[in-house]
């Protein structure tokens, strides 16, 4: 009988020490499938960490490109300002030369009628006396080396005092 109870005893005890293992067994694999739980967690906080700075990565480019695209569109901009403004000055400037050439020839040929009036004067003059003849020449001379200085160019020049020099035409 008391092979029996210390046999039972036995037994229960290895049943308690066969549960307990059990036990500590389930543990351990709870304990090891809570950390493979938290070690996936984890792996997927960085993959979408990762993926944030990827994504603020990709924002800055394309802000850094938009505003590489302002500033070429900006420097287009001032480029055709500077053109147009060129060209303005450009127009002004011939404007300015076309009027300044038309006064000027506006003034020469004022000189130019005065002087054959005068020519016209000293001929009818001329007839009465050949000294009223070469004062009349001598100041279309004059008239005419001031003229070669600077106002026609130089075969317009010769071609009327030629004419001048024949009696005014």
């Amino acid at each position: 009988m008391e092979r029996v109870t210390r046999r039972r005893e036995e037994e229960e005890e290895e049943e308690e020490e066969e549960e307990e293992e059990e036990e500590e067994e389930e543990e351990e694999e709870e304990e090891e499938e809570e950390e493979e739980e938290e070690e996936e967690e984890e792996e997927e906080e960085e993959e979408e960490e990762e993926e944030e700075e990827e994504e603020e990565e990709e924002e800055e480019e394309e802000e850094e490109e938009e505003e590489e695209e302002e500033e070429e569109e900006e420097e287009e901009e001032e480029e055709e300002e500077e053109q147009e403004e060129e060209e303005e000055e450009e127009e002004e400037e011939e404007e300015e030369e076309r009027r300044e050439r038309c006064e000027e020839e506006e003034r020469d040929r004022g000189e130019e009628m005065r002087l054959r009036e005068e020519w016209r004067d000293g001929g009818d003059e001329r007839r009465g006396g050949e000294e009223m003849r070469l004062r009349g020449g001598d100041e279309v001379e004059r008239r005419v080396e001031g003229w070669r200085r600077g106002r026609w160019g130089g075969d317009e020049v010769e071609r009327r005092v030629e004419g001048w020099r024949r009696g005014g035409e």
